[in-house]
């Protein structure tokens, strides 16, 4: 099956042509190779024999004598280590004896150092000891002299405070806080902030800065920074008030729901208002301090009054009687309490001036009355409470007015004289004066005496233009001089001189609203639009009807301003209603 290549394999024809060839051979010549072979071997191995007995004898010769100088070798060496190990003995001796010296010199140095290291130590000890002393004493050297300064800066921080709570209380009018608005307390403000960073390092002042914080948060309510008031940050427990804490937070968000109720911020005021509200619920009274708590509800409750006012007249009058009703009580309850006293007072005199709060001019006046009779009702009940002067003196006037319109001259007298009196008492008052004439020459006219009461309004009216030449931009001096022309135009015999008169009254009040009449812009509009309807049927009685129309236009577009502006009500709708039918005959 292999096949060889013809290039690899010999022949098969020469091999076997060789073959032939060995076959052939001669046995005598393989003979005599075959004894030629042998010979060569045997003589190689005797030659290596003798060549290995050879190389015996010679090895044998050379280890002989390698083994005779060996130990010569060793004997030379073992020699001379002996005499180096004696030598060595003896050099350890003499390092032995030079040692034991030098171990002797170096323990007595180890004692005298360490006797010496020893006496260090103690005089160091000594020195720390009096560093320490010194220490201590210096501690308390400087423990002396920072109380020589601490000491009467806390009593002067403490009196300060102290000053400041005096003068919140003294300015108090129904919990209104520190009413000056100026850059200087704004500034004040920010020394005790920076009092307060300058101090915080102190562990000491700790009482000092939380009574500074709560006194800022005081402040800052009357200031109307808001946003700055933070209770929560304060450390009440450390500053000695905890117990005064709901007092003041009901004081101060009293006082932010009031300011922000005058600005018709109404939404936003009934955050706070509910704030102090809760404030008030939480007082915890001490037994000096009986009623407080009942006070503090008695101002939440005008708060609501406020709030409602223009919305809800009648919810907001509710809200102020229970609040006087409330404060009355405990007056009666605790007559010695000058305090309660005076609070009932303050409240009163707030409350009458709900009245004037409400920007609906009819409701205004409609409140306001109400709340002065219903106010003269409460003093009536405590007889020698030390009423306030001037609140007291307008309260008399309008209730002689109201008497006046019953028929009672008597009784309405009675009332003028007393105003008078308190007038008089209170250093005198040129607007209420005028006023007081104002209403007694009414009760002349009644009686007859009709150049005496033009006499008397001729004074008054004087008295109040004088005024005005000191003091022209005064709001109340322009209305008052309007009110005192509008009178005097209805005691007027002469049409002409009644028309006169109306229209001055008008020209003030104009001057009033194009100044910016501020809350007396209803009041006025109001005055002008009745002073307008009064002088038209003036006109209209002396046949003059194109002037009379002229005026019943212009008094029917101060009653349509008014609802557009404030809302309708009775008096608004009865008034537009009334010039439009006048109009209309005319």
């Amino acid at each position: 099956m292999n096949q060889q290549s013809p290039t690899t394999n010999p022949e098969p024809s020469s091999l076997a042509d060789s073959r032939s060839v060995e076959k052939e051979a001669s046995p005598n010549a393989m003979k005599a190779v075959s004894k030629k072979k042998i010979n060569l071997k045997t003589i190689f191995w005797d030659i290596l024999c003798v060549g290995a007995i050879v190389a015996a004898a010679i090895f044998g010769k050379l280890w002989y004598e390698s083994k005779s100088g060996s130990q010569n070798e060793l004997n030379k060496l073992r020699a001379s280590n002996n005499k180096t190990i004696e030598n060595l003995k003896r050099e350890n001796q003499i390092n032995e004896m030079a040692l034991s010296e030098n171990a002797q010199t170096y323990s007595q140095t180890y004692k005298n150092s360490a006797q010496q290291f020893s006496s260090d130590i103690e005089d160091k000890d000594s020195r720390i000891t009096k560093l320490k002393r010194d220490v201590v004493q210096l501690n308390q050297d400087k423990l002396e002299v920072e109380h020589r300064w601490r000491a009467p800066l806390m009593d002067a921080l403490e009196i300060s405070q102290d000053i400041y709570a005096m003068k919140w209380q003294e300015n108090s009018k129904v919990l209104s806080a520190m009413e000056n608005r100026s850059a200087r307390t704004a500034n004040i403000c920010q020394k005790w902030e920076l009092l307060c960073q300058k101090l915080e390092p102190y562990p000491e002042f700790a009482p000092q800065i939380a009574k500074l914080k709560i006194r800022l948060s005081q402040a800052y309510s009357g200031l109307g920074f808001i946003d700055r008031i933070n209770f929560e940050a304060i450390d009440w427990e450390i500053s000695g008030m905890a117990d005064k804490r709901s007092e003041i937070e009901a004081h101060v968000w009293y006082k932010v729901a009031d300011r922000l109720i005058k600005s018709g911020k109404v939404e936003e005021a009934k955050k706070y208002a509910a704030l102090a509200k809760a404030a008030a619920d939480s007082i915890q009274e001490s037994p000096d301090e009986v009623g407080k708590k009942d006070y503090y509800v008695a101002m939440t409750h005008l708060l609501d009054a406020d709030l409602t006012a223009n919305d809800n007249p009648k919810k907001a009058m509710e809200g102020y009687l229970l609040a006087c009703e409330n404060l009355s009580n405990i007056m009666t309850t605790f007559p010695a309490n000058n305090r309660v006293k005076d609070i009932f007072i303050q409240a009163c005199i707030d409350g009458a001036a709900l009245g004037e709060s409400v920007t609906n001019a009819g409701n205004a006046e409609k409140l306001g009355e109400e709340a002065y009779k219903k106010i003269l009702v409460l003093m009536s009940k405590h007889p020698k409470l030390q009423k306030p002067k001037v609140f007291y003196a307008e309260a008399k006037i309008k209730e002689a007015e109201e008497l006046i319109k019953d028929g009672d001259q008597a009784k309405a007298q009675k009332a003028i004289d007393e105003a008078k009196a308190m007038v008089k008492k209170s250093g005198g008052d040129v607007l209420l004066s005028a006023s007081i004439d104002s209403t007694q020459a009414f009760i002349y006219w009644d009686r007859g005496q009709r150049s005496k009461a033009i006499e008397m309004m001729n004074n008054a009216i004087s008295k109040v233009k004088k005024l005005k030449s000191n003091n022209s931009s005064k709001q109340e001096v322009n209305y008052q001089l309007a009110s005192l022309y509008w009178v005097r135009s209805s005691m007027q015999v002469q049409t002409a001189e009644a028309i006169e008169d109306g229209q001055t009254a008008v020209s003030y009040l104009v001057e009033l609203v194009q100044n910016g009449a501020g809350k007396r812009e209803a009041s006025a509009r109001r005055m002008i639009a009745i002073i307008y309807s009064d002088i038209g049927e003036q006109a209209y009685t002396t046949s003059q009807k194109s002037v009379a129309k002229q005026y019943f236009i212009q008094a029917k577009k101060q009653w349509e301003y008014l609802s557009k502006k404030w809302g309708t009500n009775d008096e608004y709708k009865e008034g537009e209603r009334w010039c439009s039918w006048r109009i209309k005959s005319l």
